[in-house]
């Protein structure tokens, strides 16, 4: 029995007996389709060897027709999202979050030297560009023309005429000399976790990063928690002239969390994270563009509405 299961973006992931099956056509979407996939793929393979219980262990990989596909062991456990928005008890939280540091810091463990200077490469190839492969949707290309946009009735400079303040301060912040074996797509979504045995396992790395920086997988993280990205894609969401409208409630599990893994990141760093976890929102754009069209102008209302608050 194949039942198809949550997430995937232009992939889809099923669960067939006791594995988990994530396949991807690969005669349509190739840029933001199979391409991401097989970058999951080989990124998967390579972790199994050097983080051995880090990542679900990959079993085999093929072609059926026109779908590539991969198949990994199943792994007990929910979403951190999911956990951290149902648990109120800071007990447990406190649990969850030690594990979490344990495994980052052991994926985060091999580093090698970099150069701030990918800043720039960094910046034209995830904002910059991501919003240029957005222009095949008319309508989103033309509400990018507005010289200012409301989020919930707050009005803001959009992220379009405000790149140039965005770009200066990330070249001015980014001086990291080191960069890091990563996830590479590490919101609390693709964050298992087992309450009972405590285990954590990462799920849906990826390779295309540009800046493999630790930092970025701690923007990642705060996106969710921070930015609460989850609570945003799965709320409702309205779109009238240069008006969004999507709103969300508190959580408190959420809150806690983000409290301690801010202090986590600390002060020094955060500057750095908070512009990377803009640049989070401005990269999905494009595979939003395919799935969801009204949560590409939520996200990139969002990012703007971020860069504004900065």
């Amino acid at each position: 029995m194949k039942t198809k299961l949550k997430g995937g973006s232009l992939s889809g992931t099923y669960m067939i007996g006791d594995y988990i099956r994530k396949e991807c056509r690969i005669d349509t979407n190739r840029e933001y389709g199979y391409q991401r996939w097989y970058s999951q793929l080989k990124r998967m393979q390579r972790y199994n060897q050097m983080f051995p219980g880090l990542f679900p262990q990959v079993l085999r990989y093929g072609l059926d027709g026109n779908v590539a596909y991969f198949d990994m062991l199943k792994v007990d456990g929910i979403t951190a999202y999911e956990f951290l928005k149902n648990e109120k008890d800071s007990a447990e939280i406190d649990k969850f979050y030690h594990k979490l540091i344990v495994a980052t810091q052991i994926l985060h463990s091999i580093q090698m030297p970099s150069t701030p200077g990918i800043s720039a490469l960094y910046f034209t190839e995830e904002v910059e560009q991501k919003l240029y492969s957005c222009q095949s949707n008319l309508k989103f290309w033309n509400f990018l023309k507005y010289t200012k946009i409301y989020f919930n009735g707050v009005e803001i400079v959009p992220l379009a005429y405000n790149l140039r303040k965005f770009s200066e301060l990330f070249e001015k912040t980014y001086k990291e000399t080191t960069e890091h074996y990563t996830h590479g797509n590490m919101t609390l979504e693709n964050i298992l976790y087992h309450q009972e045995s405590g285990i954590v396992t990462f799920i849906d790395p990826y390779e295309e990063n540009v800046i493999d920086s630790k930092l970025a997988d701690y923007s990642q993280i705060m996106q969710s928690c921070n930015s609460r990205y989850e609570m945003y894609n799965e709320a409702d969401v309205i779109i009238e002239d240069n008006h969004i409208y999507s709103y969300i409630g508190k959580n408190t599990g959420l809150k806690y969390f983000n409290e301690k893994f801010r202090e986590y990141v600390g002060e020094e760093r955060m500057p750095t994270v908070r512009l990377l976890e803009i640049s989070q929102f401005v990269r999905m754009l494009p595979f939003k563009m395919n799935v969801d069209e009204k949560k590409m102008f939520l996200f990139y209302g969002l990012a703007s509405k971020m860069l504004n608050d900065i």
